[in-house]
């Protein structure tokens, strides 16, 4: 038996790759994005469904009884919207703020703190087109 592999041609990705031995690795990628998020593997050939996720119950398929190992990537997990750090100078030499002084006017250090105020036009975010 030789290797083979099965891809998305239009998108360029490998969605499996079955070793010379039958072994079988898959990869689920983020619809939206193209990026892997998933990959089963290697196991047998027999312990994937169609959707190359393993079979409900792999361990009692047919045949050596082997669970898929699976890793996962998170992209970006656990942030809520826009982030930003604030840096008392603008080299960013020293260790951040959480946040910029309300006393500093834009792009310049608080007299009380020492932090920048970000320019202005980084507070002008929107969520429809630019004007």
């Amino acid at each position: 038996m030789t290797a083979t592999q099965e891809r998305n041609a239009a998108k360029d990705l490998v969605l499996s790759a079955t070793n010379s031995l039958g072994r079988k690795t898959t990869t689920i990628y983020d619809p939206a994005t193209d990026r892997a998020t998933d990959v089963y593997g290697p196991a047998p050939a027999a312990r994937y469904g169609t959707d190359r996720r393993p079979v409900a119950n792999p361990v009692a398929a047919s045949g050596c009884g082997v669970l898929p190992a699976h890793s996962s990537t998170v992209y970006n997990g656990g942030l809520n919207g826009l982030q930003a750090t604030y840096h008392p100078n603008k080299t960013l030499a020293a260790s951040p703020h959480c946040s910029p002084p309300a006393s500093a006017g834009p792009g310049e250090a608080s007299t009380a703190t020492g932090r920048l105020r970000p320019p202005a036009a980084a507070s002008k975010w929107t969520a429809g087109p630019s004007a």
